[in-house]
């Protein structure tokens, strides 16, 4: 990977899972302040993930979490709702250092992703010159349009049966940098809805491993629990994800509940 330029972002996570080691991430849905970016960056994650799939985030929000993001050290990764083109090249023009594709089934979508977030030769990424995505440098246009190529992360999420079954010819090719298995959408599509770790989906998830292992391809899942985290290390993920902002809030706030009920004597609790 080439060594960057001067003041521009460098994308730690892709640089640790491209030499064959590991990243840890988060996901960000729920919580609008850009400043919980700051939060995930002191807690010392290589990456975010910022959801515009399932979430209310408007543009501003996410180009200022991208913002901060880059300046904290920690590479933005962004899920855009769509693939298209003009869209795609706008989550990377406010400063995106990688991009996740839900459900991907066939190689000729990697071809086509691929073709829209790389910089020309490789691609025809259109050009916003001066902007977030350089770190507002200026200087040799080709250097910098093969910098940021370099350390843009392309990842795909593999969410059916069908992107199990497919995913060596998906990987024919190279460019994807990372698989992110989806346990929601994956488990539904093998029949058990919303169960990660059943026997159907721990199956799926060592069949996405054994062949991105094939392929160079490093492995990402979001973890419930640091027991499952634990488990799927030795399974041989790559990429640790670690919750939901709201589900870890909607935790919390349980956890804090029912310790502070347990204290009331129970003349003084609700019946």
């Amino acid at each position: 990977m080439s060594e960057g330029i001067a003041g521009l972002a460098r994308n730690r996570a892709k640089e640790q899972l491209a030499s064959g080691g590991y990243a840890t991430g988060t996901w960000l849905q729920l919580v609008r302040t850009p400043a919980v970016v700051r939060l995930v960056a002191a807690a010392g994650f290589d990456m975010v993930f910022i959801d515009m799939e399932h979430s209310s985030f408007d543009w501003q929000t996410v180009g200022d979490m991208c913002e901060l993001a880059r300046a904290e050290g920690i590479a933005p990764i962004v899920r855009p709702y769509d693939r298209t083109g003009p869209l795609v090249n706008r989550v990377q023009d406010l400063g995106a250092m990688g991009l996740v594709f839900h459900d991907v089934t066939s190689r000729a979508e990697v071809d086509e992703l691929l073709r829209i977030v790389r910089y020309p030769p490789e691609g025809h990424r259109g050009v916003s010159a001066g902007g977030p995505a350089v770190d507002y440098r200026t200087g040799d246009g080709k250097a910098l349009q093969a910098a940021v190529n370099a350390h843009t992360l392309l990842a795909i999420q593999v969410e059916s049966a069908a992107g199990v079954d497919g995913l060596d010819g998906i990987l024919r090719g190279g460019g994807v940098d990372l698989v992110e298995i989806g346990r929601a959408d994956l488990s539904t599509s093998l029949g058990v809805p919303l169960q990660p770790r059943h026997p159907r989906v721990l199956e799926a998830l060592d069949r996405v491993v054994s062949v991105a292992k094939a392929h160079g391809v490093a492995v990402g899942v979001t973890a419930s629990s640091p027991e499952d985290a634990e488990d799927l290390v030795r399974r041989g993920v790559r990429s640790l994800g670690y919750g939901l902002d709201k589900n870890l809030l909607a935790g919390a706030y349980r956890s804090m509940h029912q310790t502070l009920v347990s204290l009331i004597p129970p003349v003084g609790r609700r019946a």
